[in-house]
């Protein structure tokens, strides 16, 4: 498929979907029809965004994490063992192969080595409520210690619990950090897939359990009000070349 982007944004949900949210979907159809008619001819979001099928040939991640694309992603199962893909209508439940087996993985996982089938969601920005409990972290610590995974993007108020409960060994919380539009779930970056030359993984995460001073301003007034503005459309030139020449493929 023509994806846009390199991180794993699926949501997963452990229980059944809800009908309310299926029988919107022609609502959102028109609303998502209606956003892309406004992006410029050559927006990238415009031209993969209205691709509905892979491109054939072999899955190849391109380029970086906010500035890429994935070539040949192949579909995760609408059900299967303890996940159910929410909002199906949306198409976007594909991804490089190597994503797709982390989250089949990890989910046979789950019941076991977490004791939770549900989706974790989050808390008010200041601290967990009463619904939070020990099987919420332990859900997070099972995609933290999978070697593929690069980053876990959570509420600031998660991390400061995940903070305050973990134990002496702590190399798991590094990769969990704190990020603005995180409320309601987790977001998994994964590292590039070996052998993928033309993929740009970030940085390692600074060193470290991030519960130091890094954690403390997320409670700040200046971290409440992240900037806004109108973000230019990416367009197809900003991305790497491979990303152009895939849009080209009939």
């Amino acid at each position: 498929m023509r994806s846009l982007g390199l991180g794993a944004a699926l949501i997963i949900a452990l229980w059944s979907c809800d009908t309310a949210a299926q029988d919107i979907a022609a609502q959102e159809t028109a609303h998502r029809a209606a956003v892309l008619a406004h992006l410029p001819p050559d927006a990238a979001q415009r031209l993969f965004g209205g691709e509905v099928t892979p491109v054939a040939g072999s899955p190849e991640a391109i380029g970086a994490y906010e500035r890429g694309c994935l070539e040949g992603a192949v579909a995760l199962p609408a059900d299967g063992p303890n996940w159910q893909v929410m909002r199906p209508s949306r198409n976007r439940a594909w991804g490089h192969p190597a994503l797709i087996a982390l989250l089949e993985r990890v989910a046979q996982q789950l019941p076991a080595a977490a004791g939770w089938p549900g989706l974790l969601v989050g808390a008010d920005g200041n601290e967990v409520d009463e619904a939070w409990t020990l099987q919420h972290r332990l859900l997070l610590e099972v995609f933290a210690r999978e070697p593929t995974v690069a980053r876990i993007f959570v509420n600031p108020a998660i991390k400061q619990e995940l903070c305050h409960e973990a134990g002496a060994d702590r190399a798991w919380l590094t990769k969990i950090r704190p990020w603005w539009g995180h409320n309601e779930h987790f977001h998994i970056r994964l590292s590039c897939p070996t052998g993928q030359s033309e993929c740009r993984s970030q940085a390692p995460p600074p060193a470290g359990d991030g519960c130091g001073k890094e954690l403390s301003w997320w409670f700040t007034p200046e971290a409440r009000h992240p900037p806004r503005g109108a973000a230019k459309p990416l367009l197809v030139a900003d991305l790497p070349r491979a990303c152009a020449r895939l849009v080209a493929v009939p």
